[in-house]
């Protein structure tokens, strides 16, 4: 009954935009509380069973998320990125800022058939995955790339896509620590690595099994985030809490 209780609790980042700026800010605020300790509990991802095909030859890459001011940096990035690997990209998310200004400007840039409209992610990943390279996003949106076994990419919130990374293995703490956004994260921890990708895709294309397996994570994601390891944390820090008030 405790994991049905948590499973309904899974989330998806395009069904749920409200929830990822609510943990940025649990991640803002856990950062400048001062409590001594503060434990912030993640959200669980779903790790499905059957997973896309991944193929390095893919041409196509995907961005996930809202479409307005706020947002245009990173998709402009994003952007920048498949042109700098030679892909095509679709944008899928709705337009919520169609007066503003800087979004009117930026939809006329786009090809048509490239925004897709809004989708849920995990579904649409399971039935079309195999056509992207890599999926981009923040907040959820790179987990779930992430739990189909496909490459995620996050990109800043500022023009500078040089800071962009791609999760690995190395990166995927710190970078969920901030909850897949860079913005606040200081530059040391993303010093960006999307010339590595750039180099295992050509040597995947070339031949190599193992070249892209470094950006595909979901092993060491699913050792953290499954329903049963967030449920195993949770149990430890109350039992935790509770004996640390009954020696007080």
């Amino acid at each position: 009954p405790a994991q049905e209780g948590l499973s309904r609790l899974e989330t998806d980042g395009m069904k749920y935009p409200s929830l990822d700026r609510l943990d940025y800010r649990c991640t803002v605020f856990s950062r400048s509380s001062g409590f001594e300790r503060l434990v912030k509990l993640p959200n669980i991802v779903t790790f499905p069973d059957a997973r896309p095909a991944f193929d390095p030859h893919a041409d196509t890459a995907l961005y996930v998320g809202r479409i307005d001011s706020e947002k245009l940096p990173t998709i402009r990035n994003f952007i920048r990125i498949c042109e700098r690997l030679g892909v095509r990209f679709e944008i899928a998310g709705p337009v919520t800022s169609p007066g503003s200004r800087p979004v009117g400007r930026f939809l006329p840039t786009v090809p048509p058939d490239a925004l897709i409209g809004p989708i849920d992610t995990r579904a649409h990943l399971q039935a079309y995955g195999s056509r992207y390279l890599f999926v981009a996003g923040v907040g959820q949106v790179p987990l779930e790339a992430a739990a189909a076994d496909l490459p995620a990419l996050i990109t800043p919130h500022d023009p500078t896509p040089e800071r962009a990374m791609f999760l690995d293995a190395e990166n995927q703490e710190v970078l969920r620590d901030w909850n897949c956004v860079i913005n606040r994260i200081p530059r040391p921890l993303t010093p960006g690595n999307v010339d590595a990708f750039a180099e295992a895709v050509r040597l995947a294309r070339q031949g190599d099994p193992e070249a892209l397996r470094p950006f595909r994570i979901r092993g060491e994601l699913e050792r953290t985030l499954s329903a049963d390891a967030v449920l195993d944390r949770y149990l430890k820090d109350v039992s935790y809490t509770h004996l640390r008030a009954h020696e007080t």
